[in-house]
């Protein structure tokens, strides 16, 4: 969500698991032009 500033995020910490293989997943969302986003 695209606040500018006004919502701050968490620290995010992961801690990696050193044996075996890792996942990410990127997901993307397109609205159309004409939609209002609001934080959530």
């Amino acid at each position: 969500v695209i606040t500018n500033g006004k919502y701050k995020s968490v620290m995010h910490r992961v801690i990696a698991q050193t044996d075996g293989n890792r996942m990410s997943i990127a997901s993307f969302y397109n609205p159309g032009s004409d939609s209002v986003i609001y934080p959530a």
